[in-house]
């Protein structure tokens, strides 16, 4: 079990708080996920210091004091065998994330690459 020690939003670039935690230090956990749309550069921020822990027998009578509830379901324990996405998805959702979160970086080399191109051509 983790206590909730920060939770805020964070800018992509702020690696400080994915870095190894020193081995003196309580076990903490990190969570980041995007906030936002695709090509956000802001992150959410979770951390958690362990407080307790429990054995796996003990997860049905600690769901009952948080009224949780288990469905019963099987896992056939498949794991996907390949990347489902094509490495030109890949490459179409990299560069789609690039425009969006930084459009000037992005955007002015494209247009440059077209326009010298046609510049150079004039004066021929």
């Amino acid at each position: 079990m983790y206590e909730v020690i920060e939770n805020k939003i964070i800018e992509d670039s702020e690696v400080e708080y994915i870095e190894n935690q020193s081995m003196g230090e309580h076990s903490i956990v990190t969570l980041i996920r995007c906030e936002g749309n695709v090509g956000t550069r802001f992150r959410r921020l979770v951390q958690g210091r362990l407080v307790n822990t429990q054995t796996f027998n003990e997860v049905p009578t600690l769901l009952k004091k948080m009224n949780l509830t288990r469905e019963a379901k099987t896992v056939d324990g498949v794991l996907l065998e390949e990347n489902p996405v094509s490495p030109f998805e890949q490459f179409s959702i990299e560069i789609a994330a690039s425009i969006l979160s930084d459009p000037v970086q992005t955007l002015i080399p494209l247009i440059l690459l077209l326009i010298f191109p046609v510049i150079f051509l004039c004066f021929i």
